[in-house]
């Protein structure tokens, strides 16, 4: 029998997002009214990288990346 030490395996994975499609929206609005990307995920509990993410193109508003995965 093999024994793992050490090795610790999450036992829940945690949900893809914990914020809404609307503080979405309004967060990415509010960058572009010339806030910083931190400060609009600060007020609308959205990660700034996915602000960026979704201006730069790199994930689409359903969920998909732009090169189709």
């Amino acid at each position: 029998m093999m024994c793992h030490i050490g090795i610790k395996t999450p036992q829940h994975k945690r949900p893809i997002h914990q914020y809404s499609e609307e503080a979405l929206t309004d967060a990415f609005k509010a960058f572009e009214r010339k806030k910083s990307a931190r400060e609009a995920g600060r007020r609308f509990s959205v990660p700034k990288t996915t602000i960026l993410s979704r201006l730069g193109g790199r994930v689409m508003g359903d969920g998909s990346s732009q090169d189709g995965s």
